[in-house]
């Protein structure tokens, strides 16, 4: 594993890494905790910042030409609602914060993260065992259904 690595070493789908860089249990639970994170943030971003032009449509109006009598709308002058302002910088900044989401769990971090790992035994500090606990109690519940049963649980013929 790289210092710096190339883009092909840590731009891959969640079972490209585990494939990869899954050497234990340990290893493969980081995998999945920072993908769950990463596809989190995404979520948080798209979700958030879809409806900032939703917002700014429904409170956006047109004041009346004065050529007209006030009959049409003057499409050079407009106005927002006062409530615009405020729900559209509060979703921008809830889709920042699944931007920062993103950027703290993605997948150059993952890297860094397993190549530390693999040297030193140790994680970082904000990958914490209360974190870990739920993967790994997945990952092996999925190694037990993959092992043949014990040779006194078979049936005897």
């Amino acid at each position: 594993m790289n210092l710096k690595p190339a883009p092909y070493e840590y731009r891959l789908s969640e079972l490209g890494f585990e494939e990869t860089y899954g050497f234990n249990d340990t290893a493969r639970a980081v995998i999945r905790l920072y993908y769950a994170k990463w596809k989190t943030g995404l979520r948080i971003m798209q979700f958030s910042g879809a409806p900032v032009p939703i917002v700014s449509v429904l409170g956006k109006h047109y004041n009346p030409d004065p050529r007209t009598g006030g009959v049409a709308p003057n499409y050079n002058s407009y106005y927002y609602d006062p409530w615009v302002a405020p729900v559209a910088f509060s979703l921008l900044g809830v889709s920042a914060f699944g931007f920062g989401k993103t950027t703290a769990w993605n997948r150059r971090q993952l890297y860094h993260t397993i190549r530390q790992y693999r040297a030193s035994h140790q994680l970082p500090k904000q990958v914490t065992p209360a974190l870990l606990t739920s993967y790994l109690r997945i990952i092996t519940e999925e190694d037990n259904q993959r092992l043949p049963p014990p040779a006194a649980a078979r049936p005897q013929k």
